[in-house]
């Protein structure tokens, strides 16, 4: 994800950037941007282009040189444009802009337990886990170098197909209610952000007792044979945490080899919040590494060590950055509709980077 930015400045960056790229159309794209500009709630970044809805639609209307007997105080000419140009294409391309931008600047809590993989189609994948990869072996002189098999398979991670569509009244368009428009784009984006947080959380969550998935080996996420499941549940504590470090450290890949992994975050519910965070606190600053907690409502009692061996994989389509925006008229009732379609996925995949506690 990107830097830490405000709000305001996320937006003048977009400004900015979308019109460094240049324009094909000077005055309908000029006329685009300022209206992308009004809708993040800055002024329009260039003198006689408003930014007006109306406005928009009736250079579109002459960019297609449709626009006899139009005027921008005409709401037939809002109408005309919906269908005789490629008015609905650029509100559109507003409307994902800012979805864009919010969807890319956020940082939800699954980022902080799962690593993104990109697949080419919606047939399933597999995911190969890092450490399956053989080690290196002693040779000498005049010996061949030892042959290592390499992984052929993995978990399967599959990518489902989601949507949702938005509608955008006709008064919205007549009155001009850019704020709104941007406000409805922002909405949008973040409501997918909270269905990918859930969809990632409650795989993670999933199966028996909540011990996460059952892995190709047919054993759960979490499971005692493994060591990063606690034998019984017990709140955080000093001992408990002690507990979780020292089974992550003594975590060793299928050939044998150390990992010495760290605890870096702390996943916990909103119960645990504050003993979690009262008890990190008393750790000396001297300490090392320095641990993150957070807390997503989705969590129960249950706590969690996570090391930089992130357990989960979620997958989106290679090339699509962000959920797609496709803009229509509507037929029924005046206005513009907007859907969004997503391609998303999610798989457990690691199970020696984290460390499950039940809790109390």
């Amino acid at each position: 994800m990107s830097e830490l930015l405000s709000p305001r400045a996320r937006a003048r960056r977009v400004v900015r950037d979308r019109a460094a790229l240049g324009f094909d159309h000077p005055v309908v794209d000029r006329m685009e941007l300022a209206l992308l500009a009004r809708a993040l709630g800055l002024e329009p970044p260039e003198d006689g282009f408003s930014g007006s809805m109306r406005e928009l639609a009736l250079d579109c209307l002459i960019a297609k040189r449709r626009d006899q007997g139009t005027s921008v105080d005409d709401p037939h000419t809002v109408r005309l444009a919906m269908s005789a140009s490629d008015f609905p294409g650029r509100l559109a391309n507003v409307f994902s802009t800012i979805v864009d931008m919010t969807y890319n600047y956020a940082s939800p809590v699954y980022l902080r337990l799962s690593e993104q993989v990109n697949l080419p189609d919606l047939r399933p994948g597999r995911v190969v886990r890092g450490v399956e990869v053989p080690g290196l072996v002693q040779t000498g002189e005049n010996v061949s170098i030892q042959e290592g098999a390499l992984p052929d398979s993995g978990e399967t991670i599959q990518l489902a197909t989601f949507g949702r569509s938005w509608f955008l009244s006709m008064d919205t368009i007549l009155n001009d209610q850019a704020s709104q428009f941007g406000n409805l784009a922002v909405a949008a984006a973040q409501r997918i952000l909270e269905f990918e947080n859930s969809f990632v959380l409650r795989t993670f969550l999933s199966g028996s007792s909540g011990n996460g998935p059952t892995l190709r080996d047919s054993l759960q996420l979490f499971a005692t044979s493994r060591n990063n499941l606690a034998s019984s549940g017990a709140a955080f504590s000093a001992s408990t945490f002690s507990a979780a470090r020292a089974a992550l450290a003594r975590a060793a890949t299928p050939a044998g080899g150390n990992l010495n992994l760290q605890a870096r975050t702390i996943l916990c519910g909103p119960d645990s919040l504050d003993a979690v965070e009262l008890e990190l606190a008393k750790r000396s600053v001297a300490e090392a590494p320095p641990v993150r907690v957070i807390c997503d409502a989705l969590i129960g009692t249950a706590w969690y060590a996570i090391s930089d061996l992130v357990p989960m994989r979620h997958a989106r389509l290679a090339g699509q950055g962000a959920p797609m925006v496709v803009a229509e008229p509507g037929w029924e009732i005046e206005g513009l509709r907007f859907k969004i379609v997503h391609r998303f996925g999610a798989a457990a995949v690691e199970p020696l980077g984290v460390f499950r506690n039940p809790g109390a």
